[in-house]
């Protein structure tokens, strides 16, 4: 049976982004073998009774990885560093790594599927622009902001990688900002 790997950062009741990755799991589940790879616990029940799915243990598996101290967990470019170092490790043992929450570098081809642009410190900055001082001095500081990202980079073996994944974007506009920022083609879901 192929085996497929679908990473999301935090899987919780209550979130928007947790209903693709408990969906994709659903609807493999039958044909592969599915595990799901996050940082923190994975309720089965709460997050059936909140996305509609019906997914048990031993119908999926759950690799649950233990946040990173407090300090890391409120940076986050810091936040999902074990998460890329573990799906990497990982990636070899699969046939199929989806990552439902952005990009990610698995060190070989998987699927990404975007949502927003968190990930780019450029559009993260046009879209959703700080307002006050304290997170200016945080998140626009040239210097600063450079030496926190590049290391947050290195830290997580991430390189461009994630180009040659296959993009699944939740829009057309999203598609579009792709295309216009990172020359990017993706496929669009509804």
């Amino acid at each position: 049976m192929k085996k497929v790997l679908i990473i999301h950062p935090r899987l919780r009741p209550g979130g928007g982004s947790e209903a693709p990755p408990l969906w994709i799991a659903e609807a493999l589940k039958k044909e592969y073998e599915v595990t799901l790879l996050t940082q923190g616990k994975i309720d089965l029940p709460k997050l059936n009774k909140a996305y509609g799915t019906s997914l048990r243990d031993g119908e999926v598996r759950k690799i649950e990885l233990s946040p990173w101290p407090f300090l890391f967990n409120q940076l986050d470019a810091y936040r999902s560093i074990p998460l890329v170092r573990t799906s990497q490790k990982l990636a070899p043992q699969f046939d199929v790594l989806i990552s439902t929450y952005n990009i990610l570098d698995f060190k070989k081809k998987g699927i990404q599927f975007i949502a927003d642009f968190s990930f780019s410190d450029q559009l993260r900055r046009k879209f959703h622009p700080s307002s006050n001082w304290w997170a200016k001095v945080i998140y626009e500081f040239p210097l600063w902001r450079v030496i926190y990202l590049k290391l947050a980079q290195w830290l997580s073996r991430t390189t461009s990688g994630w180009r040659k994944n296959l993009t699944v974007a939740n829009s057309k506009w999203t598609q579009k900002v792709l295309k216009q920022y990172f020359n990017l083609e993706a496929e669009v879901i509804y």
